[in-house]
């Protein structure tokens, strides 16, 4: 998952150069709909999971090249969904993790 979304970020940086619109980077700790699936509320079932502090610190590192100096931004994709397995707004190591990358970028 990490290295994949490394590559998107680098794709679509890219993609975004050459269309001449700015581009945010967007990092995630992990996803399953497992829940919702089981559910019955979401039709499919995605999961990208074993997330850890040290994939999640590897993907925000791997996205920085692919900061606009101007926008000087990255999204976090779902730092609280519960359901799907992403909250890390509530723990402090993850917490730590975007302050150590991207605080002073």
């Amino acid at each position: 998952m990490v290295s994949g979304y490394i590559e998107q970020n680098k794709y679509w940086s890219r993609i975004a150069k050459e269309c001449g619109v700015k581009f945010i980077p967007v990092v995630t700790p992990g996803f399953s709909n497992r829940l919702l699936y089981e559910a019955g509320i979401d039709p499919w079932l995605c999961e990208r999971t074993d997330s850890t502090p040290e994939k999640f610190k590897e993907m925000c590192k791997g996205v920085l090249p692919y900061i606009d100096d101007d926008l000087r931004m990255v999204f976090i994709a779902c730092g609280n969904e519960h359901t799907e397995g992403n909250a890390i707004l509530a723990l402090p190591e993850y917490l730590d993790i975007i302050s150590e990358i991207f605080a002073n970028r």
